[in-house]
């Protein structure tokens, strides 16, 4: 409907293509350069996965030590928070300058903006364990660690995953942003390169094209991990809800009347 609706406006007004092109245009682009769209989009799935993994172990392994140590956590987070707040546009080129052009570049940058909501949300679900559970342990002579093994890391996985979603978006931006900087010339660039060189030739309907290919694999890292997370999280309250419809099950009232 919408589509149809953006076809319409744009031929009754006749807006150049230019400056908005018509669905019909985007196709048609999209199907002219197919094969090196989909290589494009190939390569940038493979560096944001690569960036995307190595954000979730660093994530989760980082927020585990923090979690040990209190006065580790208030002395390194703050660094966290920094890295995430930079500019990553004015960090791309010294990233470059460090590791080279090409892949390991475009895999660092997608890293460095994706690893921050795993480390922030897996910090928040470790300190959110139950008291009492906590307490239990404790009166059972637990370990440290075996009290994050066995109850903390368990207890933050919905944390864990609702992460897993937000970097998996914020890795294909990345990958992208790094592409737009690292990326590999010679028509052999991922999307980043189709966009930067499609924008400075005006071919408005294929850079639309490229866009909407990273819109669309951001949207499949959310199914996935949607669906990742259903199955780890099947045990879980957020899990039954969504599965009875959005609606909580209450429990009937004992006794008639």
């Amino acid at each position: 409907m919408i589509v149809a609706l953006w076809e319409l406006i744009v031929r009754l007004a006749d807006i150049p293509i230019y400056l908005v092109p018509k669905p019909s245009n985007i196709v048609e682009a999209a199907i002219d350069n197919r094969s090196e769209l989909l290589e494009a989009t190939a390569r940038t799935m493979v560096a944001s996965f690569t960036g995307l993994c190595l954000a979730i172990v660093l994530g989760i392994t980082g927020a585990i030590l923090l979690g040990f140590s209190r006065f580790l956590e208030r002395s390194v987070f703050p660094y966290a928070i920094v890295l995430q707040t930079t500019p990553i546009v004015a960090v791309a080129p010294m990233i470059v300058i460090w590791v080279g052009p090409g892949l390991k570049s475009i895999v660092v940058v997608s890293l460095i903006i994706s690893f921050f909501p795993m480390l922030s949300n897996t910090l928040v679900g470790l300190s959110a364990v139950d008291p009492e559970a906590r307490s239990l342990f404790q009166l059972y002579g637990a370990t440290r660690w075996e009290t994050m093994r066995k109850l903390r890391l368990p207890g933050a996985m919905p944390y864990i995953m609702a992460g897993v979603r937000i970097s998996g978006g914020l890795s294909v931006i990345g990958a992208i942003v790094g592409e737009f900087v690292a990326g590999i010339g010679g028509g052999r660039g991922g999307l980043g390169f189709v966009v930067q060189v499609s924008s400075k030739q005006l071919d408005i309907p294929y850079l639309a094209a490229g866009a909407i290919a990273g819109a669309l694999t951001g949207v499949a890292y959310h199914v996935v991990s949607k669906r990742l997370s259903r199955r780890l999280l099947i045990w879980h309250e957020s899990a039954l809800i969504e599965e009875g419809g959005g609606k909580s099950i209450q429990a009937a009232p004992a006794g008639g009347g």
